[in-house]
């Protein structure tokens, strides 16, 4: 069954990029990729559903466990929506990540519409020079 995307109101909770960087977990993680995930990352996504032992090696919960991890892409929307489940110990338990692939214009409107006015766009939440084709971005606003 595919989840309806009118169901929830999308946003993007990426994390820190010095969490990345200091969690052993996440050891592996694109620390270049904090901030807003940006459009051109939809592209990395994919309807689909895989199950393995130790789904994210170790992330979800302490090994062993089985994870599944199912995907399914919202084009219109730019809208992924991601559901894991994960098997231990006889229990189950489930997860569900929406990621919004946004425009830095799409992010400027939201802020502008809460009072903020943008000063300048990033490529990363530590001031990396802003690509308009990386997969993510940070923005730096202020109250107006």
């Amino acid at each position: 069954m595919r989840p309806n995307q009118d169901s929830v109101i999308p946003a993007d909770l990426a994390p820190c990029a010095d969490i990345c960087r200091k969690n052993p977990v996440v050891e592996n993680a694109d620390a270049e990729k904090s901030g807003v995930t940006a459009a051109p990352r939809f592209e990395e996504f994919n309807d689909a559903s895989i199950q393995e032992d130790n789904l994210g090696r170790g992330f979800w919960a302490a090994e062993p466990y089985v994870g599944t991890k199912e995907t399914w892409t919202y084009p219109e929307l730019r809208l992924v929506l991601e559901r894991y489940l994960i098997d231990r110990d006889g229990k189950r338990r489930e997860f569900w990540n929406w990621t919004h692939c946004l425009t830095p214009d799409q992010v400027t409107e939201e802020l502008e519409a809460a009072g903020f006015v943008v000063d300048s766009l990033f490529g990363d939440v530590a001031g990396a020079r802003f690509d308009e084709e990386a997969p993510s971005f940070a923005v730096l606003a202020r109250v107006a």
